[in-house]
């Protein structure tokens, strides 16, 4: 969502956290038992914001993995 305090942003509520509602999606969408839906890379590197995401995916039925990333593997591939 953009920021309230922006001029251009849309005066909307944020949506309420359902996650009841968002397993009845899913079972209509055809995953009544969820999916798994890979890695969850966050980018930057900002591992408390990916496991909070991945936990309230996981609460729904998508399943995520969060690679693990050392400070010598980070430096090789992120610069």
């Amino acid at each position: 969502m953009i920021p309230r305090a922006f001029a251009f942003a849309l005066p909307r509520e944020p949506l309420p956290y359902d996650p009841t509602q968002a397993k009845r999606l899913l079972a209509e969408a055809g995953y009544p038992q969820g999916f798994d839906a890979g890695d969850l890379t966050p980018f930057p590197l900002i591992v408390r914001v990916a496991e909070a995401v991945s936990g309230y995916l996981g609460a729904v039925g998508i399943r995520t993995q969060l690679p693990v990333f050392c400070a010598t593997k980070r430096g090789k591939h992120w610069g």
